[in-house]
C-alpha cells in the first residue's frame, strides 16, 4: 500500500502517442496526474476518460504538467479506445503490468465474460 511520503512505486507503461512512459523519468515542475482506468470494456471508464479529457486544458493551467491514463488493454484495444472514445487530450498507456497493478495497490479484476480481459485493474 503506498504511503504519503514514501517513493511511489515504479511505473513504466507503453503509451500510443509518445512511447515508453516512466515515472523515474518525470521531472514536472508541480504535479503529474495519473488515471488507473479498468479498459475498454468498462462503460463508466469511458464517461470518466471522455469528462477528463475536457478538463486537460484545465488541469495544466493549475498546475498539473502532464495527464495519462492507463490500463492493461492490449496495445490494438487502446487503439480502439483512442479511436472510438473521445480522449485525443489525453496520454493512454497500455499493458500496465500485473506486477504493477500489485505494486500501485489497484484491485485486480478477473474476467467475467469473453468481453474482458483476463484480468484488469480498477
Amino acid at each position: 500500500m503506498m504511503r504519503p511520503n514514501t517513493q511511489a512505486p515504479e511505473l513504466k507503461v507503453n503509451t500510443l502517442n509518445s512511447g515508453l512512459w516512466n515515472l523515474n523519468d518525470k521531472k514536472p515542475k508541480n504535479f503529474s496526474l495519473i488515471v488507473f482506468y479498468r479498459g475498454k470494456h468498462c462503460p463508466v471508464c469511458k464517461e470518466y476518460l471522455e469528462t477528463l479529457n475536457n478538463l486537460v486544458d484545465d488541469f495544466k493551467n493549475a498546475g498539473v504538467t502532464e495527464v495519462i491514463a492507463m490500463s492493461g488493454d492490449k496495445k490494438q484495444v487502446a487503439e480502439e479506445t483512442a479511436k472510438e472514445w473521445e480522449v485525443d487530450n489525453l496520454t493512454l498507456g497500455y499493458e500496465q503490468s500485473f506486477q504493477s497493478m500489485k505494486d500501485w495497490g489497484l484491485f485486480i479484476s478477473n474476467a467475467i465474460n469473453d468481453d474482458e480481459p483476463e484480468f484488469f485493474g480498477e
